[in-house]
């Protein structure tokens, strides 16, 4: 008889990710499956209050990013929790002691009945699964957790509800598991991110002659409509840009593919705060990343370099910062003719570190999910 698995699907970039990428029916090969949506219920003001405790902890530990997330600017009633949790001892720990009190709805005790396994795609700081995980940690039932990104366990604070294992993107993050959030190397399977599966798909070669530029979810860039305007006037017939999806856009499948065609066209890539930035390194494409202008450092905010994850894409060949406009223009005019072969080559392969995406992701993931529930550890 086939396992039975539960997968909770509480935001759009999940149900893109997993379902409509195509990763959900090979899963289904290997276990029988209940897709369920999990409701904030009672607590999501509480829930709120309780990671940002985690902030303050993660910010006491030295860590340059949750530092600076502290000083981003925040509604009142934030204000008041961060200032509150500032004398606590140990806020994080407090936060989850917390957690483990509330109690749980009566529907996701419900859901978790007959299941062997949770998978829990999450994105961790904002997650109204956290009834439903405490539901079947209760029930005996082990819960293999899947950040949705590659920086998800360095920006989003701490797990509320901790899970027994990981899926992360690449061997980054295994480290970061690790080091961050105390698990056990055996606690962790680096499967890659199951809808970058697409990009291996065989495709007709096309010139690489556009500028592909890659709009941001955050207030770091907050002119880059103004910039994209300017760049296409400076390079006309050449600027491709795309609005993040949580500005505008679609968590789509078509969205996707559609990003897929314009990095078969793309030369080079402009960014601040962009998962494509690692999209376009794992097929050899440069990226400029864009440090001036309005939510920038130089308009008051913390530098790239103090977010971790961004500190170390900086380090990449073919990652270049622009700190003024003009810097930005030669670049571009000249990244393509500069970057060769073997930088693109160790561009490819320092992404691989990050993301290992290479057309097996969603096999990979069946194979750990399934090697967890036979063997009670990550391959």
């Amino acid at each position: 008889m086939r396992h039975r698995l539960l997968v909770p699907m509480v935001h759009a970039l999940h149900r893109r990710n997993w379902d409509t990428s195509d990763a959900m029916s090979v899963l289904y090969r290997v276990f029988n499956i209940r897709i369920v949506t999990p409701k904030y219920g009672d607590w999501r003001r509480m829930r709120r209050v309780l990671r940002l405790g985690s902030l303050v902890s993660r910010a006491r530990l030295g860590s340059r990013t949750y530092r600076h997330k502290l000083t981003l600017p925040r509604p009142l009633f934030d204000r008041m929790a961060l200032a509150a949790w500032r004398t606590v001892r140990d806020p994080e720990a407090v936060a989850r002691a917390i957690e483990r009190r509330l109690p749980i709805r009566r529907d996701n005790r419900k859901a978790v009945e007959g299941c062997d396994l949770m998978l829990w795609p999450t994105m961790i700081h904002d997650d109204p699964a956290d009834d439903l995980v405490k539901a079947a940690m209760l029930r005996g039932i082990p819960v293999v957790a899947a950040p949705a990104s590659w920086d998800s366990l360095t920006t989003k604070g701490a797990f509320l509800v901790r899970p027994d294992a990981l899926l992360v993107w690449g061997a980054a993050s295994a480290r970061h598991a690790e080091r961050d959030h105390g698990f056990a190397r055996r606690a962790v399977a680096v499967t890659g991110p199951p809808h970058w599966d697409h990009y291996s798909e065989p495709r007709p070669a096309r010139p690489r002659t556009k500028i592909l530029i890659a709009g941001t979810s955050v207030a770091y860039w907050r002119d880059e409509e103004d910039i994209a305007g300017r760049l296409t006037e400076d390079f006309p017939g050449r600027v491709l840009y795309r609005r993040h999806p949580r500005r505008g856009g679609e968590w789509s499948w078509k969205a996707c593919l559609e990003l897929r065609d314009q990095l078969d066209e793309t030369a080079v890539v402009v960014a601040a705060f962009s998962t494509v930035i690692i999209e376009a390194a794992l097929q050899g494409i440069p990226s400029c990343v864009v440090a001036f202008g309005r939510g920038t450092a130089q308009d008051g905010l913390a530098p790239l370099a103090e977010y971790e994850h961004m500190a170390e894409v900086l380090k990449w060949p073919g990652v270049r910062q622009a700190d003024k406009y003009e810097e930005l223009t030669a670049l571009l005019r000249h990244t393509v003719d500069t970057i060769n072969g073997r930088r693109i080559n160790a561009l490819r392969t320092i992404a691989r570190e990050v993301a290992d995406a290479d057309g097996r992701c969603r096999e990979r993931i069946a194979e750990a999910l399934t090697y967890y529930l036979r063997e009670g550890r990550m391959p």
